[in-house]
């Protein structure tokens, strides 16, 4: 069925309803001006969209959808791979059950999420849901505005922060950063956690080596084994096995 000027519908159950619209294939639908829908059971309906393949969407403007049971509704918004979908205006996703929400967001692998504005998730099971914030790996999860999950269940949910490994957590705070094996940078600013079991919880404290903790402010450990306490405040403890009250 070519029911607008300029349509062509070729095929079998194919509807070419928008001006200068195409349906090609089988079962196809092209309503928006345009647009264009070829294969099989594909979908083009908003101005300049374009669905390819196998039972994909475009009701975005200007969007494109390729693949099998892909979704693109954001305006200028692009679908590849497998029942992946894309509705941020501007966004894209590739791979298979991802899904780009944000706008200007990108989502690939698989089942990864991309939610914040300008977000980016990658991987298996990846989750980025602050504004500018980039996930990539294995169960990686980032939540703050501007920060970065990278590695193996890795998390970072603080403002600009950072981390990346096995394990790690750059939790609640401002500009924590985490990075190694089972490190944990939880301050409520610039805290730093490094290396193997390691944890910097006080504001601009650091903590490097093998299961190193400092609760306190502006302190530093080093080595391995060893502790500053909340109240030890600009302190800095070294070697093995020591503690700093």
């Amino acid at each position: 069925n070519a029911a607008a000027e300029g349509a062509s519908s070729l095929g079998g159950g194919t509807d070419a309803t928008g001006v200068l619209s195409a349906a090609l294939g089988t079962y196809t639908r092209a309503s928006g001006v345009s647009s264009m829908a070829t294969n099989v059971g594909s979908e083009a309906t908003s101005d300049a969209s374009f669905a390819a393949n196998l039972l994909t969407k475009a009701s975005g403007i200007a969007s494109s959808s390729f693949g099998r049971q892909t979704v693109a509704s954001g305006d200028y918004a692009n679908a590849f791979g497998e029942r992946s979908v894309a509705t941020g205006r501007s966004s894209m996703v590739s791979g298979e059950n991802n899904r780009a929400n944000g706008r200007a967001s990108v989502a690939g692998g698989i089942r990864s999420v991309a939610q914040g504005v300008g977000s980016f998730a990658n991987g298996l099971i990846s989750q980025s849901y602050g504004s500018g914030s980039f996930t990539s790996g294995i169960l990686a999860r980032s939540f703050g505005e501007g920060s970065s999950a990278l590695g193996i269940s890795s998390f970072s949910a603080g403002l600009s922060s950072f981390a990346n490994g096995l394990n790690v957590r750059a939790n609640l705070g401002i500009a924590n950063f985490a990075s190694g094996a089972n490190s944990q940078a939880s301050g409520r600013l610039a805290s730093s956690a490094f290396n193997l079991n390691t944890t910097a919880g006080g504001s601009a404290s650091a903590s490097f080596g093998n299961g190193t903790s400092t609760k306190a402010a502006t302190s530093f450990v080093i080595g391995q084994n060893n502790k500053i306490e909340v109240n030890a405040t600009n302190s800095f403890v070294g070697g093995e096995n020591s503690i700093a009250y």
